[in-house]
């Protein structure tokens, strides 16, 4: 259920780590990548990059 005080930012990242426990249980012992190089690799590095400036 969804908090009052919780940001998008929060919702996103709690989806995110889901996202990588899923892939993590899919690939078991194998994969050898933490769970934040696995958000990396999710998102291209794109969670925490600054929007384009689109001023120009």
């Amino acid at each position: 259920m969804p908090v009052a005080d919780r940001t998008p930012l929060a919702y996103a990242v709690d989806a995110l780590g889901a996202a990588a426990a899923a892939v993590r249980r899919f690939f078991g012992a194998v994969l050898e990548a933490s769970g934040w190089q696995l958000i990396v690799l999710i998102t291209g590095g794109r969670l925490l990059r600054p929007p384009p400036d689109r001023s120009g």
